[in-house]
């Protein structure tokens, strides 16, 4: 008797990479490669509106990926247009079996998958978790169970495990040159992680250098990798449990490991929190009184305040794409509460400007300063006492003083 095997028939994937941009640990490629469909990569540019030094750390990503999926047999293919538009038409061109792209969390990114499916005559599939914990069970929890973060925390750390990732980056990865400046890209991002971690050990300070304002080792700086998925947070977690194992306890690696569980939090609620997410009333449903004057807001984004610690803060935004966790309190607060202005528009500048920009935590985090997420007190920062407190010799804010700022912009 003869038994005759079923060749199984090969499909054409698309890949959307959105927030994905890596080849390690990532749970379509590991799919595509293992099972040895053809694929083809599509990566679409950030708004047209995005500040300066976000697309050029974008676009530094994005060349490298298209390096590395080359070596995978897959093209990829960058493109400006809306995703809408063009994704049907490279389906109908290529003959493509089925669109993958990582799982979405926020109701807006949601919806725009939604249209998509209805679009097109082959399923679209998200697979592939871009947090610590799956976000299938982060699916059964409650609202409830959501609020506030210590008693997520507590939940996640008591009942989940954090799976480890699919697979580790190649070691040559590991040894680049490093500047002290963010450049994109997942081998720049690997080195980071080495040298934070493992060459410096600065991580074991971490939990008392993280509010400066000056030095490249006061955080981590992991944010514009981990934005932009160059960077998987299973792996940096994976690493810190190991360099736990070596060194003994750490405050510093335990203060990270917080940070990246707050990082999921922000995009389980988003996720639960549908709408009201990313609208003035936030998560509190609670009105505010908002002044609407353009003016004063264009005032805020450059820089231009009577408070000379948010004028620094917004000004090394505008020239870098980047702002310590501490500014981001600090000017978000003043533009909430002494300004009086709608915190949603400050969430877009950020939106547009940061390096690091995350949807997630980015609205998760101005509607827990402005009042109306998940923290009960309504918070108000005194700039003065906080310019006193972390910049007490006035360096950081002569540093950016000085800086003259394009004739552009809002």
């Amino acid at each position: 008797m003869f038994i005759i095997k079923r060749k199984l028939s090969k499909m054409k994937i698309l890949i959307w990479f959105h927030k994905d941009l890596r080849t390690y640990d990532h749970e379509i490629l590991n799919w595509v490669t293992s099972q040895n469909h053809k694929a083809i990569g599509v990566v679409f540019s950030p708004l047209k509106n995005s500040g300066e030094k976000k697309l050029i750390f974008w676009n530094e990503t994005v060349s490298e990926l298209k390096i590395s999926l080359t070596r995978l047999n897959i093209p990829l293919l960058i493109l400006t247009d809306h995703p809408l538009k063009l994704i049907p038409e490279i389906v109908r061109e290529h003959k493509i079996d089925e669109v993958m792209t990582h799982r979405r969390f926020n109701k807006r990114e949601q919806e725009f998958i939604h249209i998509l499916r209805n679009q097109l005559p082959v399923s679209v599939t998200e697979k592939g978790d871009l947090t610590l914990f799956s976000s299938v069970d982060g699916e059964l929890l409650s609202l409830r169970d959501l609020r506030p973060f210590t008693k997520f925390k507590n939940f996640v750390t008591s009942n989940w495990q954090v799976p480890p990732p699919l697979s580790n980056p190649k070691n040559e990865n590991y040894f680049l040159s490093l500047t002290n400046s963010p450049q994109g890209g997942e081998s720049a991002g690997l080195h980071r992680l080495k040298n934070y971690l493992w060459d410096t050990k600065s991580v074991l300070h971490y939990h008392e250098t993280r509010n400066g304002l000056l030095k490249w080792d006061d955080s981590s700086k992991f944010s514009p990798w981990l934005a932009w998925g160059s960077l998987s947070p299973r792996f940096i977690y994976q690493e810190l449990i190991h360099l736990k194992k070596v060194l003994g306890p750490s405050d510093g690696i335990d203060a990270l490991i917080y940070e990246l569980i707050w990082r999921d939090y922000f995009k389980f609620l988003a996720n639960i929190q549908g709408k009201s997410f990313f609208e003035q009333q936030g998560l509190s449903e609670k009105k505010l009184e908002i002044i609407s004057d353009s003016e004063v807001f264009n005032r805020w984004c450059r820089g231009e305040t009577s408070e000379e610690f948010v004028n620094a803060n917004m000004k090394e935004l505008y020239l870098t794409g980047w702002m310590s966790n501490r500014g981001r309190q600090n000017v978000a607060s003043y533009l909430a509460k002494k300004l009086k202005l709608d915190w949603t528009l400050g969430a877009q500048w950020f939106e547009s400007q940061l390096i690091d920009e995350d949807t997630e935590n980015n609205y998760g985090n101005w509607q827990y300063l402005a009042g109306v997420g998940t923290d009960p007190r309504d918070r108000i920062f005194d700039i003065k006492r906080q310019s006193s407190l972390y910049d007490p010799e006035g360096v950081y804010q002569n540093l950016w003083s000085q800086k003259i700022l394009p004739n552009k912009g809002p």
